[in-house]
């Protein structure tokens, strides 16, 4: 299926109102959903905002699922040299591989170029988050099980 078909069957899916809709060419089948207001997922996958998103305000609790504050973990910075590790993508991020498990990462571990930091659910896809460079993990900017907007901040590296 070339992009102008695609193209097409997005506007006559905008155009009738469908909200899912799945087409098969020969072994190869095409599913489009279209995103619900406030669902976590990009209107489709093929596009991403061309400019980051408004400034977010930093929340330093979060309310967990229990109705308890879970913070958000920090640890001081030696200088003001920090990298900061964005979201490349609407999601949910998730600390851990699963409920239950030990978290990846965190604050005040030292980690590596490569090493896993989070997984952030997009589309019902499991992204793994992994480090850009070593160095100390200062903080993680993100509560456990919470919505991430695309080139939101997730970490900070010294």
């Amino acid at each position: 299926m070339d992009v102008k078909a695609l193209e097409t069957l997005i506007k006559m899916m905008k155009d009738n109102g469908i909200q899912e809709i799945e087409v098969q060419e020969g072994e190869t089948k095409y599913r489009v959903v279209q995103a619900t207001p406030f669902s976590g997922q990009a209107p489709h996958p093929f596009a991403f905002p061309a400019f980051p998103s408004a400034p977010m305000m930093q929340v330093s609790h979060a309310v967990s699922a229990e109705g308890g504050a879970t913070p958000v973990t920090t640890v001081t910075p030696a200088s003001s040299k920090l990298h900061t590790i964005r979201s490349p993508f609407v999601g949910t991020f998730y600390e851990s591989p699963s409920p239950g498990s030990d978290a990846f990462v965190q604050a005040g571990q030292r980690v590596k170029k490569g090493d896993t930091l989070c997984i952030i659910e997009a589309m019902k896809l499991m992204n793994e988050i992994e480090a850009d460079r070593d160095g100390v993990l200062v903080e993680i900017l993100v509560p456990n099980e919470s919505p991430v907007e695309y080139d939101q901040e997730l970490f900070r590296i010294e």
